[in-house]
């Protein structure tokens, strides 16, 4: 008998907490201007990847194996802070990758022409499963002109846990480099960008032990309201 992952309780949970094109799960981090907004600020990003090959397993609902595209959301509410002069200026707050809840922690260190920071996203559980997200970035702007800047983020990106049932284990760990290309006004941006994604599959279902490499791009669209 086919055996039934218990993927499908997951996949319930997206389609309540996410439209449905919205309804893959993961963005794989995202890509921001380094620059910390004082106060509370809205991030949103929507992204799509390439076919991640076995990648995919851990959002695709009620397959064994298959590989598609994955489109999901990204929302954070942050506050920033720090002195009126000089560096560090810092972010904090919280969001929702798909369907992967988050707290979010950042430090600008510079300031400069070429500012630039690094941070953290600690993953909390959705109740589903032991699934959870952790990400370790870095932020840095190469301002072009008045109010545009090049973005680069590069990421380390961790999905692990187990279903429900303990029975398919697994993780992937990445390394992804984002570039993006930002126009903003006085407080709100938005970014197109593409990510590269490089990584290492090890999962285990039913007995069945799956690893292997992983190589795709991330297409991706963020913005900022305050």
């Amino acid at each position: 008998m086919k055996p039934a992952l218990l993927s499908v309780p997951r996949g319930r949970a997206c389609a309540i907490l996410a439209i449905p094109v919205f309804g893959a799960c993961t963005t794989f981090g995202s890509v921001r201007s380094a620059d910390v907004t004082r106060g509370l600020s809205v991030d949103a990003a929507i992204t799509v990847s390439t076919p991640p090959e076995d990648v995919a397993w851990f959002w695709s609902y009620g397959c064994v194996s298959c590989s598609r595209g994955i489109v999901a959301a990204d929302l954070a509410f942050l506050w920033g802070g720090g002195a009126a002069e000089g560096p560090p200026w810092f972010e904090l707050g919280g969001g929702l990758s798909g369907v992967h809840p988050y707290l979010h922690g950042y430090v600008q260190v510079d300031r400069g022409p070429r500012p630039w920071g690094v941070g953290a996203r600690v993953g909390l559980s959705n109740g589903i499963g032991s699934w959870r997200e952790d990400v370790l970035f870095g932020r840095f702007d190469l301002v072009l002109g008045e109010g545009r800047r090049l973005l680069l983020s590069p990421t380390l990106f961790r999905h692990a846990g187990n279903s429900p049932n303990g029975a398919n284990p697994g993780s992937f760990i990445a390394f992804a480099q984002g570039v993006g290309y930002e126009v903003r006004s006085e407080a709100n941006w938005v970014a197109p960008y593409a990510t590269m994604v490089l990584g290492q599959v090890d999962r285990r279902s039913y007995g069945r032990v799956v690893g292997g490499r992983a190589a795709f791009l991330v297409l991706g669209f963020s913005m900022a309201f305050r």
